[in-house]
């Protein structure tokens, strides 16, 4: 909760929720860039920590 809250205040310009957010931070904790979504656009702007981007499986 603590992370998906510090990446929603990284990311007010991309106007994300906090589904998007919640799944960034599990992302992050399970050490994986893999996510599959059909909101490519704002995971292609987001920087998940240890990757230099997302992997969109969609």
């Amino acid at each position: 909760m603590e992370r998906a809250a510090d990446i929603l205040d990284r990311y007010t310009d991309l106007e994300i929720g906090f589904t998007e957010a919640i799944f960034t931070a599990v992302s992050e904790r399970l050490k994986s860039n893999n996510i599959l979504t059909f909101n490519k656009e704002n995971f292609y702007k987001m920087i998940p920590a240890g990757f230099k981007k997302f992997n969109i499986l969609i």
